[in-house]
């Protein structure tokens, strides 16, 4: 994660009407880290595109059309954004499929932070996820926000998931990263930080206590707790948190911090990813894809550095 955030990109979705719930996120991103905001949709046709592609007049002027016009709707989004002092950048691209479209902007404006807005009304909890919102997630290169909460106002608790004892095979360094992040948005948006470790629940594993889990670190039913908990205060005290910031439960990963996040009123889930597979995607992990798919905060998700 980059010390400081200096492109937020946000993907629009044309489909999807009313005012984009990323715009209220991207305002308030762009105001708090003071960076530079670009407005991106993506529109396709395939019957026109298939007159363009046999050169067909009607289908180059008809693409011409619905380019121009949602970048009418993306210039009065910027307008809007304006009138709070916040300057958008607007780019309209004709693509399919709609992440490709997303992925290359990404890359040739070398955007920090990707925004997607996932909240559709009438769906309960505020949660639905696009398949396009599935790819991104597994091929964005840079860190994606998925705004959620439709009555945003800005951040007052960010909570950051790690895993200190590196028990589901995260890459070295992943859980800095996340506290990165999460220490720089809390700070930016002047909003309190936690962090959140669960542990396995002593119950539910047939521990020995042979089993060495860091050099010279060994742990079984008897001390799993103070094993996690000495792990987890050792990764957080370089970020100057203190012990009332930081939360250590067990049980199911996916299920506790749901729990977490309720209990706290967390506005703001800062999780990481895996790896990179062998189709060049990201790995997300059983604990990531079941909290990203069912919490209704907002979710930041860190991906390993390269």
């Amino acid at each position: 994660m980059k010390e400081k955030i200096k492109r937020v990109l946000v993907a629009l979705k044309p489909w999807q009407g009313g005012t984009p719930l990323s715009v209220y996120h991207a305002r308030f991103l762009a105001e708090n880290l003071g960076a530079e905001l670009r407005l991106l949709s993506c529109v396709f046709e395939p019957e026109i595109s298939l007159g363009v592609f046999n050169e067909e007049p009607e289908a180059a002027a008809a693409q011409v059309g619905l380019v121009e016009s949602e970048r009418s709707v993306l210039a009065d989004l910027a307008a809007s954004l304006a009138d709070w002092g916040i300057y958008a950048q607007v780019e309209v691209r004709w693509g399919y499929p709609a992440e490709e479209v997303v992925l290359a902007e990404i890359e040739s404006w070398q955007a920090d932070l990707l925004v997607v807005g996932t909240h559709q009304a009438g769906s309960r909890p505020y949660t639905r996820l696009a398949q396009v919102d599935w790819q991104l997630m597994r091929s964005c290169p840079c860190p994606m926000l998925l705004a959620r909460d439709p009555q945003f106002e800005g951040y007052t608790k960010v909570l950051a998931a790690v895993d200190p004892l590196h028990r589901h095979a995260e890459p070295s360094g992943l859980d800095q990263s996340v506290l990165e992040a999460a220490s720089l948005l809390a700070k930016a948006s002047e909003s309190e930080l936690l962090v959140a470790h669960v542990h396995p629940d002593p119950q539910d594993y047939a521990l020995a206590s042979a089993v060495e889990v860091l050099p010279g670190v060994y742990y079984g039913n008897e001390n799993i707790e103070d094993v996690h908990r000495k792990a987890l205060m050792e990764l957080v005290e370089n970020f100057g948190i203190r012990r009332s910031q930081v939360l250590l439960t067990s049980g199911d990963p996916a299920e506790q911090l749901g729990n977490l996040i309720v209990e706290n009123d967390v506005d703001l889930v800062v999780l990481g990813a895996l790896k990179r597979g062998r189709l060049e995607q990201w790995l997300l992990g059983s604990t990531a894809e079941r909290v990203v798919a069912e919490v209704s905060c907002d979710v930041l998700l860190i991906k390993p550095e390269a």
